[in-house]
C-alpha cells in the first residue's frame, strides 16, 4: 500500500520550531528515525519509501533542534537536555503516538539519553544505536570516535574562513559512505546542503551540549531492549568499541554487524539494515 508522508511544523515547549514527518499505518509499531550531525530528516528518504518497512511499521522522523529545518537556538540554554526530550515528546504527541522505538543514527543516537532522563513515563520500547555515539561524554567520544571524526568535528566547529569550512563539510559527507563515488549526486548535494545551514556555533552547540547517560543505562539494566548496528567500514565511529562499551549496561542487548558498509549503513546496505531493524522491533520491542 502506498502512503503519503504527513508533514507537521511544530512548536516545542520553549517555542522552538520543530519540523516533523510521519508515514505509514499509525496502528503499526512506531519507530522514530533521528538523523546524524549536520544533516536532516531527509537523510532517511530511502527508508520512508521502503515498502518492507511501511508494511510493518509507522515511521516518524524530525529535524533535530539546531539542525535542518528546525529552529537553531543560539545559546547553551536552548540546547538543554530537557528540551531535546521535550522535542521528542512534542513529535510523538503530534502524531498521536504513546510508545516508540528510538532509532538514532550517528550523533542522533544520543537523544535516547535525554528521553530516558527527562520523560516519565519513559515512552521508549527500544533503542537502536545505528552506528551511533550513545550519549555525549568526552571519554566515550574518545574511545568510540575515529581520528577522522575528531578532525572533522574540529574543522566544522572552528570559526574559520569559508574555503576550509567547505572543504571540511565536503569531506564529512564523503566519509559517510563506503564509496561516495557510487552515491547519487542529488543525495550528496542534499546532505551537504543540510550541513551548510549550520554555522560553527550551531555545530558547537550540537556536539558540546551537556548530557547524562545514567538514566538510560539504568533503563537498560531494567530490560529496555537495545540494538547496536555496527558497519564494517565505518570511517567515523568505532562500532565494535561502542557495542563493547554499551553491552554491560543492557540486559537485553543485540549487536548486528553489517558488512560492506560505511557509516551511512541504511544507504550502503539498505536491505540488510531494514531486515535487522524489522527483526529487532518485532522480536524485542513488541509485546
Amino acid at each position: 500500500m502506498a502512503y503519503t508522508p504527513v508533514v507537521k511544523q511544530l512548536k516545542s515547549t520553549d517555542g522552538n520550531d520543530i519540523y516533523a514527518e510521519a508515514v505509514g499505518d499509525p496502528s503499526k509499531p512506531a519507530v522514530v528515525l533521528v538523523h546524524g550531525f549536520m544533516l536532516s530528516a531527509g537523510a532517511f528518504d530511502n527508508l520512508f519509501a521502503d515498502q518492507k518497512l511501511l508494511d510493518k511499521l509507522y515511521l516518524i522522523r524530525y529535524d533535530v533542534r539546531g539542525q535542518g529545518r528546525s529552529g537553531k537556538p543560539a545559546d547553551a540554554e536552548g540546547h538543554a537536555s530537557s528540551l531535546y526530550a521535550a522535542d521528542f515528546k512534542t513529535v510523538l504527541d503530534a502524531f498521536g503516538v504513546k510508545k516508540a522505538v528510538y532509532c538514532g543514527w550517528s550523533l542522533g543516537g544520543n537523544g535516547a539519553a535525554d528521553i530516558c532522563t527527562h520523560l516519565d513515563p519513559n515512552p521508549l520500547t527500544g533503542i537502536v544505536f545505528m552506528c551511533a555515539l550513545p550519549y555525549i561524554d568526552p571519554g566515550l567520544i574518545a574511545a568510540c570516535g575515529t581520528e577522522t571524526l575528531g578532525g572533522l568535528l574540529g574543522g566544522v566547529m572552528a570559526d574559520e574562513q569559508v574555503a576550509p569550512a567547505m572543504d571540511t563539510r565536503l569531506r564529512f559527507v564523503e566519509t559517510l559512505f563506503k564509496d561516495h563515488t557510487s552515491i547519487p549526486w542529488d543525495v550528496k548535494f542534499a546532505w551537504l546542503g543540510a550541513g551548510c545551514y549550520m554555522k560553527p556555533a550551531d555545530c558547537r552547540n550540537a556536539v558540546g551540549r551537556a548530557q547524562d547517560g545514567t538514566k538510560m543505562l539504568e533503563a537498560g539494566k531494567n530490560g529496555l531492549p537495545a540494538l547496536a548496528v555496527v558497519a564494517a567500514d565505518d570511517e567515523q565511529v568505532k562500532g565494535e568499541e561502542t557495542a563493547k562499551a554499551m553491552q554491560p549496561h543492557f540486559k537485553n542487548f543485540t549487536v548486528a554487524r553489517i558488512a560492506n558498509s560505511g557509516h551511512a549503513v541504511h544507504i550502503d546496505q539498505q536491505d540488510e539494515f531494514v531486515k535487522v531493524l524489522l527483526s529487532f522491533v518485532q522480536d524485542k520491542c513488541v509485546n
